[in-house]
């Protein structure tokens, strides 16, 4: 990947200052990539921060529609509050949700809705409704219905394409590759973004 460097010129004492700033753990995956320049480092991370912000609009796009959806199939099985119903949620789920409603009872003393509580979960949260531990209680009675259209073309040794749905664990890893990705840009890993996007890319070009 080639990368075009700002002209910008920081001054020495300049440098110092962003590399204290952004901490020299975090600003380390740059140098290294930079080759110890620090103005290419500082560049190579205005690029991370550019991507970041160009991945947040489609991101949220999944994220906010998944939650609905799995909202929207469970309340109507096990009530609008079906997180607090008995057996329903395992580790780590249910301390998520504990978490979720000490957040809300927290700021400003909120008053305590389903909804509320829905939106306070993460991403985190409701990928992991699509994990292994809940494929007899949840995936398979209802949360499949969430992917109507999560198919893939596979190719036969003799060259014949089918369309298949794709299983709970393809979805589950696609969906933890998103998570992955979108926590990246939050802890400034440069690294770590762009390996990701590039292995996202290779996968579907050959897919």
């Amino acid at each position: 990947m080639q990368y075009t460097y700002a002209t910008f010129e920081y001054l020495e004492h300049e440098l110092d200052a962003i590399e204290r700033a952004l901490s020299p753990e975090r600003f380390k995956s740059y140098l290294d990539r930079a080759n110890g320049d620090r103005r290419k480092a500082i560049a190579l991370y205005e690029k991370n921060t550019a991507l970041s912000e160009s991945l947040y609009g489609t991101i949220q796009g999944l994220e906010v529609p998944l939650r609905n959806a799995i909202h929207g199939l469970l309340s109507p099985a096990f009530g609008c509050a079906w997180f607090e119903a008995p057996g329903i949620l395992h580790h780590p789920q249910n301390k998520m949700v504990v978490g979720a409603r000490q957040k809300i009872h927290g700021s400003n003393h909120l008053i305590l809705t389903p909804g509320r509580v829905v939106a306070e979960l993460s991403f985190g949260f409701w990928i992991g409704l699509v994990g292994k531990q809940y494929d007899h209680t949840l995936w398979v009675p209802h949360l499949h219905r969430a992917f109507p259209h999560a198919k893939a073309v596979t190719t036969s040794p003799s060259g014949e394409k089918k369309i298949q749905k794709l299983k709970r664990s393809a979805i589950a890893d696609r969906l933890d590759s998103i998570r992955r990705l979108r926590n990246v840009p939050n802890n400034g890993e440069l690294g770590g973004l762009y390996g990701v996007v590039r292995r996202k890319m290779t996968r579907g070009a050959t897919a």
